[in-house]
């Protein structure tokens, strides 16, 4: 960001991620408890994991990440009873494998955090420990990574100490030279000239 040539001012900007769906897609959990994640390898690297595995007990609700309504149900070998839920706001379709119960039929409307069924580990994840597969799915580009949709940001780093000089000429008491460091690759010139402030 620039201002207007010739004017002055202060500017402080923040930004800030925050998921793009509004629920994370298992009650009582967050994206720490996904143990399976994106790309992985099934089937001995027949195929890829298209999604991440987000591991409960047996029962634990799964909850619609943002608000939509179900355009599939059913059970399938791999994912074993499944729901589908699209989100006709943003273009994407929602799915929740490997469900114990389904809670919901095609057709109905629910909103962010209604209850669409319950974890278990039907399917092809009849050996493993209960989870909710979930993925996320946008027409033209198939299967996305649901991290991004469901990670919480990490807590912003505190804004640096000491004086602030944005906007002010200063004069060096000693002499800096701005140049890389080779032996650390780091710039301890940088650090220098502040020392030098």
């Amino acid at each position: 960001m620039q201002p207007e040539l010739l004017a002055a001012g202060r500017y402080t900007l923040r930004l800030r991620r925050e998921p793009s769906l509004s629920i994370f897609p298992v009650l009582g959990r967050r994206d720490a408890a996904a143990g399976s994640f994106w790309g992985a390898d099934r089937d001995g690297g027949a195929r890829r994991h298209e999604g991440i595995d987000i591991f409960a007990p047996r029962g634990t609700p799964a909850v619609a990440a943002t608000a939509g309504y179900i355009s599939r149900t059913g059970e399938t070998p791999l994912g074993g009873r499944v729901v589908w839920l699209a989100d006709a706001e943003h273009g994407e379709h929602l799915y929740y494998a490997h469900l114990d119960k389904q809670l919901v039929v095609p057709g109905q409307h629910v909103r962010a955090g209604d209850t669409l069924g319950l974890v278990g580990n039907t399917g092809n994840a009849r050996t493993t420990l209960p989870h909710l597969h979930f993925g996320v799915y946008r027409s033209g580009q198939g299967a996305l990574d649901p991290l991004p949709f469901v990670r919480r940001a990490a807590r912003p780093p505190s804004a640096p100490a000491g004086p602030d000089r944005r906007g002010e000429f200063v004069r060096l008491r000693t002499e800096a030279v701005l140049r890389p460091s080779p032996e650390s690759g780091q710039n301890i010139a940088i650090q220098q000239l502040i020392k030098a402030l």
